[in-house]
């Protein structure tokens, strides 16, 4: 990959990716744009075809099983989320784990991440991919900031179209693309205010491929009020349209090495010199610094509207070179993604079709007509067609030449009918949304542990939708972590607190001369322990499974293991679980505390 030494560079190498990707993910966002269509209903049906059928007066229905087969999923998803939890690799790193596994959680709780990513779920079953981000921001803590995790539009998004591998690292960049506050963009970059204008009329970027944005707007429009979603002009007034890239560069980094710890911290190029020179200078470094060289990646940033770059960062995530990107694809299959929708289409379209044909034929076979022996005149005939299928309608057969008789109709055609039902049936089957998914059984007397293993079962379908959910998920917690445990995202004092809350002690110490509790963050921070000592997972995206595992959980305490409560109630659905969890701690705090008097006395 060659180096960008201009501006003028960087922009002609972003442009080459972008539009490489814009080409290679074309037929994904067409596709992506109909899923939505179909999982809403707004459009299942090619709009020359519903005019056709309406000016021939027919019928084209839209019945939407669409829509409550994603819901399904989804909803096994909400109803079983799991905290990404952090567990010891080796004896002595279980506290770590521990404080890391709560560091994760308060980061969640306080940007609802937990939504996001069902948000992110949603957006993978419909149309293939569901992006989340990581970022620190700095609205509400002005000093250190704060991690959030943040749901973003499949259509705002690029990948590296090279890249076979489901993890987005693989690649080589990552575009993001959105619209910014015209005042808040020029704040932001004052000395680049002067050229943003000029910046918003540059050359095109999309080049062979349809252009990103555009695909935006039509997402909006389907999914609010046709025709009404903002055009680039309406927006040029008051936003700029940004275009952000994330990418990978290989290079030779020279790292310095903490032996003792292992801890290892990437020099930046102004800083080698003096770190050399120290080294040289006190000989005794030697046995606790080394200075290794090695071929690495490094992490670029640049954001850029039109084409004028307005800010570059190398390695902005301080020695981290996993991108702050993460996507969720419930299919992969080579580089290929799609979503559960997709294969649904084509049972949908012929539910509608089937549906709406069997009305067509209801409407003509329920008033059939009338056979006469004789045309009366036109006011007796005009009489006949507007009110021959009126309830209680009298009419004189003299009229008609003296008989009047009402046509037989032809029985209504059932398999119309029965085709539109394996319709139905196909998408269930389709989906993995079976009838031991939904917990549905013609025998009322199952037990709930039999009801809990058929479910299981009937989840085997839909394992994979929900395994590589738990894959990104995992990743999500992985940078959470690194970012938590090598920057001051979370302060002494914060740690501090959660630590306390969390009664893990393990890192707590009262200072002698003040008294105060202190934190001691240096197995956090340690290469061996806070990196290689443990794992991030995250639990099983199956409500079956989780109440399986409290039913096992239950039967070991009625068979005499003495398994706290709170591990219970963790895997339990009670109502304000997470209320009584605070009042078990804070029980066993004051029991504890009551114990330490009382061993004192």
């Amino acid at each position: 990959m060659a180096q960008a030494k201009t501006e003028t560079d960087t922009i002609d190498m972003l442009k080459d990716w972008y539009q490489g990707a814009a080409v290679a993910d074309g037929e994904w966002r067409k596709q992506a744009l109909e899923s939505y269509q179909f999982y809403t209903g707004i459009r299942q049906w090619d709009p020359d075809i519903v005019a056709a059928l309406e000016k021939a007066g027919r019928p084209a229905l839209t019945i939407n099983r669409i829509l409550p087969t994603i819901n399904l999923l989804c909803g096994h998803q909400r109803q079983s989320r799991s905290d990404i939890t952090l567990y010891a690799r080796k004896g002595g790193t279980a506290p770590v784990a521990a404080l890391g596994t709560e560091l994760i959680k308060h980061t969640m709780d306080g940007c609802l991440g937990q939504y996001q990513l069902s948000d992110a779920f949603a957006d993978g079953l419909i149309c293939g991919k569901g992006w989340i981000e990581t970022e620190v921001v700095y609205t509400e803590d002005p000093d250190t900031g704060e991690l959030e995790v943040r749901k973003v539009s499949p259509f705002s998004m690029l990948e590296d179209q090279a890249n076979l591998a489901y993890d987005l690292n693989r690649g080589s960049f990552v575009f993001k693309v959105y619209w910014m506050d015209r005042r808040e963009l020029e704040l932001q970059y004052p000395k680049k205010a002067a050229d943003l204008p000029a910046a918003t009329e540059a050359s095109d970027w999309a080049g062979e491929g349809r252009q990103v944005e555009d695909d935006r707007l039509d997402y909006e429009e389907t999914a609010g009020i046709e025709g009404g979603g903002e055009t680039d002009e309406d927006r040029h007034g008051r936003q700029y349209r940004v275009r952000e890239c994330w990418y990978k560069r290989y290079e030779r980094v020279l790292s310095l090495v903490h032996l003792p710890t292992m801890n290892l911290r990437r020099l930046k190029k102004r800083d080698v010199p003096t770190v050399k020179a120290a080294i040289i200078r006190q000989p005794e470094l030697r046995q606790e610094f080394r200075l290794v060289e090695r071929i690495s990646p490094v992490l670029h940033q640049v954001v850029v509207v039109g084409d004028t770059v307005l800010e570059q960062k190398e390695d902005p995530l301080e020695g981290i070179v996993r991108f702050p990107f993460f996507r969720y694809c419930p299919y992969w299959v080579d580089g290929f993604v799609f979503g559960v929708v997709e294969n649904l289409k084509g049972a949908q379209r012929e539910l509608n079709k089937r549906r709406s044909q069997v009305l067509h034929n209801a409407n003509q076979t329920a008033n059939s007509g009338w056979k006469v022996a004789k045309k009366g005149n036109d006011e007796a005939m005009r009489k006949l067609e507007q009110y021959g299928s009126t309830p209680g309608v009298t009419l004189d057969e003299s009229d008609y030449g003296g008989k009047l008789d009402k046509i037989e109709p032809n029985k209504l055609d059932q398999a119309h009918f029965l085709l539109a039902e394996k319709a139905g049936d196909d998408i269930k089957e389709i989906s993995g949304v079976n009838p031991d998914l939904t917990g549905t059984n013609p025998h009322a007397s199952e037990s709930g542990k039999a009801r809990i293993v058929r479910q299981t079962a009937g989840l085997m379908v839909s394992e994979i939708v929900f395994d590589n959910f738990d894959r990104t998920q995992a990743g999500v917690g992985e940078f959470l972590w690194e970012i938590i445990r090598t920057s001051d995202v979370y302060s002494e004092q914060e740690i501090t607190a959660v630590a306390q809350e969390s009664s893990l002690k393990d890192f707590l110490r009262t200072d002698e001369a003040t008294g105060e509790v202190v934190v001691d963050l240096s197995p956090l921070r340690n290469w061996d322990q806070g990196r290689y000592g443990v794992r991030v997972a995250a639990g099983k995206a199956a409500p079956t499974v989780r109440i399986a595992q409290f039913e096992q959980m239950l039967e070991a305490v009625k068979a005499g293991l003495p398994i706290p409560a709170r591990f219970l109630i963790e895997l339990s659905d009670l109502p304000n679980k997470e209320q009584i969890l605070e009042e078990l701690r804070a029980l066993s705090q004051t029991q504890a505390k009551g114990a330490a008097q009382g061993a004192v006395a």
